[in-house]
């Protein structure tokens, strides 16, 4: 928050906004008491968003990636056979800071977004339709009473009909007894999907070394 303060200048007679995903992680009690005693209002956006709504993602993040995928393709065009390493990056991106952000692309974010010029309908209904999971109607607590019962009634004829193809089975098995209207007199079981196939485990983490506690207090007063 101080480096944004010094860079936009914000105080309380210069008031900038500052724009943001809602995460739990970059909101604090601090950082609202800072932005409030500098002029910096915090506006957050709502989640799954940013590619909309975040004009650093809109206009900013999406034109150095592209840029960056095309200097990359000629760079293995060019080495064949080579892998590029993360010393090789800061090569590959020294040409393309300036261009990504750049003034006109900064601007094309706030545009793009709706955000200024202030424009709600930027957005057509077609680009709201990944949000639909479904079409069908959330089920209520009633739905769900009748969709289990269903299922128990369902159940209940598979069972009667297993106890008249195996009639020995059904009567060592106490839990899967039919009167002779076919009702059960105990109640069945429902087997989870997750029994019959479980979910996969993760294999153990490998062991790496540890860093020292004074090399991460300095990492962590470092970005403080």
């Amino acid at each position: 928050m101080e480096h944004f303060k010094k860079y936009s200048r914000a105080s309380k007679e210069n008031p900038v906004l500052l724009i943001f995903d809602n995460h739990e992680s970059l909101i604090s009690i601090d950082v609202v008491n800072f932005a409030k005693e500098n002029g910096i209002t915090i506006v957050t956006i709502p989640p799954h968003c940013s590619g909309k709504l975040q004009p650093l993602d809109v206009a900013v993040y999406s034109s150095f990636k592209s840029r960056y995928n095309r200097v990359l393709n000629n760079w293995m065009l060019s080495n064949p056979g080579k892998t590029v390493t993360i010393y090789n990056i800061p090569e590959l991106i020294k040409t393309l800071m300036s261009d990504a952000f750049s003034q006109a692309n900064i601007l094309s974010g706030f545009r793009k977004s709706g955000i200024h010029p202030f424009n709600p309908d930027i957005f057509t209904e077609e680009e709201f339709m990944c949000s639909a999971v479904t079409d069908r109607s959330f089920l209520g607590d009633d739905d769900i009473l009748s969709a289990h019962s269903t299922l128990q009634d369902h159940s209940a004829r598979l069972t009667f009909s297993n106890s008249i193809e195996n009639p020995s089975s059904s009567f060592d098995n106490p839990s899967m007894r039919c009167d002779q209207n076919g009702a059960h007199l105990d109640k069945v079981p429902l087997v989870a999907p997750a029994a019959i196939r479980p979910y996969p485990k993760a294999s153990p983490r490998k062991k790496t070394r540890a860093w020292s506690s004074a090399r991460k207090n300095k990492n962590l007063n470092r970005n403080s």
